[in-house]
């Protein structure tokens, strides 16, 4: 899975694509590699309407369904805690920077696919005035 967009570091997609996104292939058939690919994808489309570090949107949308390893019922909250667990990432972002993806990541038990990518993205997002976004 290739990004075009340069502002996301090269070393960090690498990790995520060889650490992160491979365990979505034991998950349920909706959440498999593919389901991961496309938040990816369209989170990245969606931050374009928003005033957002990329880097951010893209490992939130990859960390986003991994506490599945231990079930559905309280996934989003495990996801959010693998992400800001996971000593790698302090490679790229602050403490602070880790507590927003987290918490983002807790938010995406919302179950409607339209508004699953801006609740994903919790506090990060600053909605430009006067911009529509496209559904």
């Amino acid at each position: 899975m290739a990004l075009s967009n340069k502002e996301i570091p090269t070393d960090l997609r690498e990790y995520i694509e060889i650490n992160i996104l491979p365990q979505y292939a034991t998950f349920d058939k909706a959440h498999r590699l593919n389901h991961a690919e496309k938040v990816i994808e369209e989170s990245m489309k969606l931050a374009q309407y928003y005033e957002v570090e990329p880097a951010m949107v893209y490992t939130i949308a990859a960390y986003h369904d991994l506490g599945l390893c231990e079930g559905r019922e309280f996934h989003h909250l495990i996801s959010g805690k693998i992400l800001a667990a996971d000593e790698k990432l302090r490679k790229w972002f602050s403490e602070a920077q880790l507590q927003t993806m987290k918490e983002a990541v807790r938010k995406t038990i919302v179950r409607q696919t339209n508004r699953l990518l801006e609740v994903c993205m919790g506090k990060l997002w600053q909605k430009p005035t006067g911009l529509s976004i496209p559904r």
